[in-house]
């Protein structure tokens, strides 16, 4: 499991990265971030 919340952390990171540099618009990113944030602690429970 610690490799699963790794790569979520990786994806969450990433997400996060092109976002800042405007390569992601604000709805997408909101989305994608709440699903990844979801994930994660369904997978930490």
């Amino acid at each position: 499991m610690a490799m699963r919340v790794s790569t979520l952390d990786d994806q969450l990171r990433s997400l996060v990265m092109r976002y800042v540099t405007g390569k992601l618009e604000e709805k997408r990113f909101l989305t994608a971030y709440r699903r990844l944030i979801r994930l994660r602690s369904l997978l930490n429970q």
